[in-house]
């Protein structure tokens, strides 16, 4: 506020302090921080005490609930300020409370959540401080993500889907605390899991390895921890080449390990794979043909960034070289003429990146105190490794700034670059930038002027904005501060220019037609995205210009801006709304001299057209009034001390025009009003101007790009004075008062009105109750009860009439149709009962200048919780006035209030509400009316979704309460209380579930359709020849040769409950069910229930199964009889599918449920199969010759039986592949399909993934051996000894062309499989390539065609192992030996995909590299033009192959299209890049442009091609070139003149 003040604004806080464990900096800047202090301990002994004792007494519902959450509130509000020996004992006594046994899901979550703020520091407590067991967490986990089947399909306990995340959380938090032996416990207990041919198995495996395995552990801790599993676990991620689902959980325990083992872990080894994992994940479309990818393989961008930037180490690392790589290859996909999915995840994945590596920078050149080992010194990043990095992104980063899609990501990448290394980045930007502001008026140019601003806004945001030419003379400085001194001379002509450009653009706005009126309700006027990015866009760069301005340059730029409003009249349009967001910028940024300039000009013009013109009682007023109203609110968003000075003009301007006619004057008046009262009542950081005009006496050089100390940081908060508030108290008790008297003898009867007036009167309360929401007086009503609401600092002493409004009653008696006035009226109340403070989009236009900013004031809760007030009976009154609003007969009932998720879960998580609600539901009539239909639906859906099993017995274990004691420290006592309490209220849960359970029985009582809940009991037995051996069910026990500590079998017979029993040996609640179910007639009602046809496409129901299921279990073959003649019936009705399904699932729940019965009734010896098996395999059953039909159903059982066998079945594969090889040309299409699905179950298992697993099934080796001399006989002549050909007979050809078919529909099966077979192709698969290109051909067969090209682009799509390489090769070479063109060609197209997906591999294989470049070279000569094209046309960029090229074709010469259309490759391979070398080649094939075709056409294209990609970009890419060479690229790319 001091102008004449030498000092910069920020300098350091002297009263910070470090209170015990950790204290919120951020509260020392606010201007209460002395109240802080002195209640934070006063809360935290309070929230201490009371947690402890509700525990010690049991009372976890409410009790412990509600304390945990005010400390939750307490360490958001104030920080972890308690020692640390209070720190380690609430997580004690957290966790154990969370690890409670049946512990119900909403304590989960909450404890989950207060647990997660405890430990969400790791800095603050060591593994020496804090020790955790992992195993009662391990339960808890596994059972909310991996519940029983009978909890999951029939509910029998439901877990709330926002459990999970909050578990996920406590993970990241808690695993540092396991202790080191867990690794080793956890891999004994999972390891066993690791069965990759089974999805649900391995996703269970690895989410326990990701979630689980601490890798945050000291140095000397490595050999208990990671390294017991990487190279494991590594070599299964590497092996598993078809990207299962579970991959995303290895990649996401990679990333942590990197991220938390920075230099420990060596990564070199698998630096290609990883690498090329990454490029495979954004799925960039490569060549023409597509085909379905795995969604498996897109990994999540910003963990693709953490891993690379944290497997950066020493010198030696190759991470740059392939991360250059990677960038290189996306590099033309992030052009802006290149539109796509593609281009967002791109932008995240760079975003993140270049964050990762500042965040890593920050860690190793600023390290913070900690316990967590420092990365060591050797691998640091070096300033070369920043340069390096920055020069391999900066290319893309400069395509992205144009992009169609621009995002937030872009800016940050600009921000994050120009940060590391501002000489490479800044030069190059401004070029860019400032060729955007020359077409600021271009319709098309939108996103590069929005992309503009936001630079400039950073830009002048890093330095201020001060002319220091006259210390150019000082001797102090270096000669460049010298010359930069001399430089800042020219600000001011910069600002000016940059502000016409801005002004330009305004004025000539392609789009001013006038917006739509206001809505009533907000304010808020019909802008799109593209408006309001554009006003954001402004008010933010000129908001930072004049904060970082001197006063003298402030008042250039201030002045200019009044100049331009004063001569223009832009009105209610886009352009005036840009226009005045400028104004609104100057009037936060520089209050005193905007006001001064604006406020009286404009209040004089309002009112001279007021008082001369006659128009108040007109909707339609001139633009003129519009505008300067606009401009007015606008102004109204100053500093409260500034405002004060002009009071008798604003109080005049409101008082003549908030009650104009005109909806849109009138509205922008009440706006003005409501930031006027906020301006003038709230409590705000005011003067934001940074610097001041006495460069003499400080050098504010040293203040560009300078960060700050957060420590040195002073606000000058606004704090209301006496003026302000009596002026705000003026003006609310003449404004607020009228219009509420309106109200009131409008509800009474002595006046009317109109609607519009009833609207306008409802807005002005609207809007000052929105802007004096901070100050409005507490509630002076008797309190109703203990729960707590918050007001705020600054009481207005005045209007407490204000909340004995009451007009609702009236509204609904007389005008329920106006829907307009309701909404207000909510509204209104909506201000009245939460607004404790400022408007989110207030706050959020204050906040944008710094991100502690934005900290400090939208977290309204440290400013709340000081002034606690309880509920009252206004409270009551006015939420019982909502609440008739809400089940008004137009708005539809409760219904819409039950659809509420905060009003569900008052109904869903306590019984007494239950009790009252959901038998009113059950209840309630039905309607025809569908809204009423789909608003049941949704509260059915909500009610769904907010529910969460609640505990009828609550348990506290005895150590929970030793650590509720250990808390406060009080002596160990029995405490009869607590037990007392706790009985009583699981007797009081019981009686309420009982209750409710009753009463919705009897209202679901009606004739035979009885709907009953079946208590699942565990119903396990033994035979007395099987106690000596162990059944395994589960496939992946064993498969590796690593076995379980332990493993669950079921029990002993004599240890079951018993199955066969009689009625007077069940239950009460059994005997009840089971004299229901022992009636004929009820078990025919039941099967026409289920038997209905609802639906056509009704699907097998898992909840009548399930029902079934428990029926067989529970009560054994005693009723079976009663469902024998039913399930005939059902089988025999074959014309409806309802009927065969209920069949189905009566029969699957008896299959399922007779698992236990005993031996003599169900046998579960495997070898019980045996006859299946015998069945299966009898050639009767698959004998080749039977109906297209029959085969196919049974290749189709054939091929379940061999799946469900596993890895343990390999005679089995053995005996299905001897059975159906001599049928692999059968004749019908469907059985070919079949036999191709058939096969890749039979070679599922033919992987080499486990050491430890060798398959002793049939390898795809030999069988594709076998077929391959007949497959060679289709595109083979064989010679006779006379000279004549001998043609392949066509019966045989046509047998092959089916036997083709047949691999086609296994090479494609196999990666419509991706989630079960880990490595989708063997090596020796590769040796179809030249029988598929052969194939792809065969044009009479389009069928064959159409598969040839699906199982092509699989191929070439896959991800290559190692050993395949040379196989792929091998193909390869054999190919371009063919005699058809055709054949090479698909050849190309193969080798275009296959060398992106597989480019980092290749790199490490150089013989293949150089296989592939000997390919191309050679087709480069190819006698077919088109496979010339097509080598000069694709994309694969290997550089060594572009330069050997250039060099080859001046050997070459004579054959000059081939040398044209090489050099033409080597121009297209960069069609948005200018390297060195290509000017000159440009410029030599455009020399050829008036040779004879088919050269002039391929010049002529070339030389079109390379501007149309070159054209965004050109002012850059001219650099190039010299004079000459683009003198001659002009005359090539201009006709010549007729007249020339």
């Amino acid at each position: 506020m001091d102008d004449n003040s030498t000092k910069p604004k920020m300098q350091r806080n002297s009263d910070v302090v470090n209170f015990q464990q950790e204290s919120l900096n951020y509260n020392q800047l606010l201007p209460y921080y002395e109240e802080i202090e002195a209640n934070s301990q006063q809360l935290f002994q309070k929230i201490k005490h009371n947690l402890a004792l509700a525990v010690e007494n049991g009372e976890l519902r409410p009790g412990a609930m509600h304390w945990s959450i005010q400390l939750d509130n307490y360490i958001h509000a104030y920080g972890r300020r308690f020692s640390k020996d209070d720190h380690i004992k609430l997580v004690q006594l957290l966790y154990k409370l969370l690890t409670i046994p049946d512990l119900p899901p909403l304590l989960v979550q909450q404890f989950g959540c207060v647990l997660i703020s405890l430990l969400s520091k790791k800095k603050l407590l060591s593994r020496d401080d804090l020790q955790l067991e992992w195993k009662p967490l391990y339960r808890l986990y596994h059972e909310v993500y991996y519940t029983n089947y009978e909890n999951n399909t029939i509910r029998l306990k439901k877990i709330k889907s926002c459990c999970k995340p909050v578990i996920f959380r406590l993970m990241l938090a808690t695993r540092t605390y396991f202790t080191a032996s867990a690794t080793e416990e956890m891999l004994q207990e999972w390891r066993p899991m690791m069965y990759p041919f089974d999805t649900s198995i391995m996703l269970k495996a690895t989410s326990y390895f990701c979630s689980f395995l601490p890798t945050a552990l000291l140095p000397h801790e490595h050999n208990q921890g990671f390294k017991l599993w990487f190279d494991e676990l590594m070599n299964l991620y590497i092996s598993c080449l078809n990207s299962p689902s579970w991959e995303a959980n290895l990649v996401y325990l990679f990333v942590r390990l990197a991220k938390e083992n920075i230099g420990y872990v060596h990564w070199e080894p698998y630096l290609a794979k990883i690498f090329q994992r990454i490029l495979n994940s954004f799925n960039l479309p490569v060549g023409k043909r597509q085909v379905p990818r795995s969604k498996n393989a897109m990994y999540k961008a910003n963990l693709c960034a953490e891993w690379i930037i944290n497997m950066m180490g020493d010198k030696e690392s190759k991470v740059q070289f392939y991360l250059n790589q990677l960038l290189r290859a996306i590099e033309n996909f992030c052009h802006p003429s290149n539109v796509g999915a593609w281009v967002g995840k791109i932008q995240n994945f760079l975003g993140s990146l270049t964050s990762a590596f500042i965040y890593r920078l920050r860690l190793e050149r600023k390290p913070k105190k900690t316990w967590v080992p420092k990365i060591p010194k050797e691998y640091h990043i070096t300033d070369d490794d920043i340069t390096t990095f920055v020069e391999n992104i900066r290319p893309i980063a400069m395509l992205l700034l144009f992009t169609k899609h621009l995002s937030d990501e872009v800016a940050l990448i600009i921000q994050n670059l120009s940060i590391l290394r501002p000489e490479i980045m800044l030069p190059p930007l401004l070029d860019r930038t400032f060729a955007s502001l020359t077409t600021l008026t271009e319709p098309h140019q939108v996103i590069a002027t929005m992309t503009t601003l936001i630079f400039y806004m950073a830009a002048f945001g890093l330095i201020p904005i001060v002319d220091c030419s006259m210390l150019a003379s000082e001797e102090a400085l270096t000669e460049e501060e010298k010359e930069l001194c001399s430089l800042t001379a020219r600000f001011e002509d910069i600002l000016i220019q940059f502000i016409d450009r801005c002004f330009e653009m305004i004025e000539n706005s392609s789009n001013v037609e006038s917006l739509k009126s206001y809505n009533t309700i907000d304010g808020e006027s019909s802008f799109n995205n593209e408006d309001r990015q554009f006003a954001e866009g402004f008010y933010r760069v000129f908001m930072t210009i004049l904060s970082q301005s001197s006063r003298t340059l402030a008042m250039v730029v201030i002045k200019k801006l009044f100049g331009f409003v004063r001569g223009h009249i832009l009105g209610d349009t886009i352009a005036g709304h840009i226009c005045c967001a400028i104004v609104s910028a100057a009037a936060n940024a520089q209050p005193e001299m905007t006001l001064k300039l604006f406020l009286p000009y404009h209040s004089r013009n309002i009112l001279e057209i007021i008082e001369t013109d006659d128009f108040v009682d007109e909707e339609q007023v001139e633009s003129g009034l519009i505008w300067y109203l606009l401009v007015f609110s606008k102004l109204m968003t100053a500093d409260g001390r500034y405002i004060i000075q002009y009071k008798d003009h604003i109080y005049k301007v409101i008082s003549m025009s908030i009650h104009l006619k005109s909806k849109t004057a009138s509205n922008f008046t009440c706006q003005g009003f409501s930031s006027l009262l906020e301006s003038l009542t709230a409590v705000y950081p005011g003067d934001r101007s940074m610097a001041n005009d006495s460069p003499s006496q400080y050098n504010y050089l040293k203040d560009w790009a300078k960060c700050y100390d957060r420590r040195d940081v002073v606000i000058d908060w606004h704090k209301p004075s006496e003026a302000e508030m009596e002026f705000a108290h003026d003006l609310m008790h003449d404004f607020l008062i009228q219009e509420t008297n309106k109200m009131q003898d409008l509800t009474t009867g002595p006046i009317n009105m109109k609607r519009e007036e009833i609207h306008q009167c409802l807005h002005i309360i609207y809007c000052i109750l929105t802007g004096a929401g901070e100050a409005l007086p507490p509630w002076d009503k008797p309190y109703l009860s203990p729960l707590l609401v918050y007001t705020t600092l600054i009481n207005l002493k005045f209007l407490r009439n204000i909340y004995t409004l009451y007009f609702v009653g009236y509204f609904l008696d007389h005008v329920t149709d106006d829907t307009k006035s309701f909404n207000l009226m909510l509204s209104i109340y909506d201000q009245v009962l939460f607004n404790y403070g400022g408007q989110n989009d207030h706050l959020q236009e204050r906040e944008f200048l710094a991100n502690w900013w934005k900290r400090l004031i939208s977290n309204k809760k440290r400013r709340n919780h000081i002034y606690p007030c309880r509920m009252t009976e206004l409270h009551q009154m006015m939420i019982s006035d909502v609440l008739k609003l809400s089940v008004c007969d137009y708005c539809e009932g409760a219904l819409f209030v039950l659809t509420d998720a905060d009003t569900c879960k008052f109904v869903c998580h306590q019984w007494e509400n239950m009790q009252q609600i959901w038998p009113a539901l059950v209840k309630a009539d039905h309607s025809e009316k569908s809204s009423i239909l789909i608003l049941i639906n949704k509260v059915y859906q909500q009610m769904c979704r907010e529910y969460a099993t609640l505990a009828l017995k609550y348990e506290v274990p005895v150590e929970c309460r030793e650590a509720a004691r250990a808390l406060t420290g009080t002596v160990s006592v029995s405490n009869k209380d607590g037990d007392l309490f706790l009985e009583e209220m699981n007797n009081c849960n019981r009686r309420q579930y009982m209750e409710l359970v009753n009463l919705l029985l009897d209202l679901c009582e009606t004739g035979d359709n009885n709907m009953l809940v079946f208590p699942l009991e565990n119903n396990r037995f033994d035979v007395k020849d099987w106690k000596s051996n162990t059944l395994i069910d589960k496939p992946y026990i064993g498969y590796n040769n690593v076995w379980p500590r332990s493993i669950l079998t079921h029990a002993a017979l004599e240890q079951q409950p018993k199955v066969d029993r009689g009625i007077q040996e069940m239950t009460e609640h059994e005997a009840a069910m089971y004299a229901v179910l022992n009636s004929h007639e009820f078990i025919e009602s039941l099967i026409k229930l289920y038997s209905l046809e609802i639906s056509k496409d009704e699907a097998f129901n898992m909840h009548n199964y399930a029902m079934f299921k428990g029926i067989f279990r529970n009560f054994g073959d005693s009723l079976l009889p009663l469902f024998e003649r039913h399930v005939e019936n059902l089988f025999a009705d074959t014309e409806h599918s309802s009927s065969q399904k209920c069949a189905l699932e009566i029969v699957a729940g008896l299959v399922r449920g007779s698992k236990h019965w005993g031996s003599e009734k169900k046998n579960r010896d495997p070898k019980r199969l045996r006859s299946l098996f015998s069945l299966l395999f009898n050639e009767n059953i698959f004998a080749g010759e039977q109906a297209s039909f029959l085969d196919a159903s049974a290749l189709s059982l054939i091929r379940i039986f061999v799946s469900d066998m596993e890895w343990k079945g390999y005679e089995v594969q053995n005996l299905a592949l001897k059975l159906v090889s001599p049928w692999l040309d059968h004749q019908y299409k469907d059985v070919r399909s079949s036999l191709g699905s058939l096969l890749r179950d039979i070679f599922k298992f033919d992987v080499a993934i486990s050491k430890n697993y060798v398959s002793k099934g049939p390898t795809a080796t030999k069988f594709i051996e076998s077929l391959l001399p007949s497959l060679s006989k289709l595109f083979t002549e064989d010679k006779r000894s006379d000279g004549n050909v001998e043609l392949v007979d066509p019966e045989e050809k046509q047998a092959t062309l089916r036997l083709s078919e047949t691999l086609l529909e296994w090479l494609i099966s196999c990666n419509r499989q991706n989630s079960r077979t880990p490595q989708p192709y063997s090596i020796a698969t590769y040796k179809l390539l030249p029988l598929l290109i052969g194939l792809e051909n065969q044009e009479d067969d389009k069928d064959l065609q159409i598969l040839c090209k699906l199982a092509f682009g699989y191929l070439a799509q896959a991800q290559l192992s190692d050993a395949a390489v040379d196989s792929v090769m091998l193909a390869l070479t054999q190919v371009v030996q063919s005699n058809s063109w055709h054949h090479r060609y698909s050849m190309l197209l193969f080798i275009q995909v296959m060398t992106f997906r597989n480019l980092f591999l290749l790199f490490e294989h150089t013989t293949a590299t150089s296989t592939i470049e000997d390919i191309l070279l050679k087709l480069i000569f190819d006698e077919q033009i088109e496979n010339m094209r097509r080598v000069f046309s694709h994309e694969f960029k290997l550089q060594s192959f572009i330069f050997g090229f250039t060099i080859l074709v001046k050997k070459v010469i004579s054959r000059r299209h081939s040398a044209i259309l090489g050099l033409a490759a080597c121009i297209q391979a960069f069609p948005y890049d200018v390297p060195p070398w290509l000017p000159e080649i440009l410029i030599f094939i455009g020399d050829r442009l008036n040779d004879p075709p088919p050269i002039k056409t391929t010049v002529k294209s070339v030389v079109s091609e390379f501007k149309r990609t070159h054209l965004d970009n050109w002012e850059e890419h001219k650099q190039y070139f010299t004079v000459d060479q683009l003198s001659a690229l002009s005359d090539f790319l201009i006709s010549p003149s007729y007249y020339a």
